[in-house]
């Protein structure tokens, strides 16, 4: 996709609950068509199991993060 604010972008559409869908992949040229194609193909995967890719998506990025340093807790704000 080509916008004049965004300039190029990846995305992969799909219908979800027989309403069409879009799902950002990345920006070219940090994403490269490699890479879009790796998450092309785990979004189609997960629509194949019944799952929203973009919930999926939203739902892992809430999921905390393991601490860089084993022995440093991180806390509930990231910080």
């Amino acid at each position: 996709m080509v916008s004049a604010e965004e300039g190029r972008s990846w995305h992969f559409r799909c219908c979800w609950n027989s309403k069409p869908k879009r799902l950002y992949l990345g920006t070219y040229p940090e994403t490269s068509l490699k890479e879009a194609h790796t998450r092309r193909d785990e979004a189609r995967e997960l629509v194949a199991r019944g799952i929203d890719p973009r919930k999926h998506r939203n739902q892992e990025r809430r999921q905390p993060r393991q601490s860089v340093l084993p022995w440093l807790p991180m806390t509930g704000s990231g910080r």
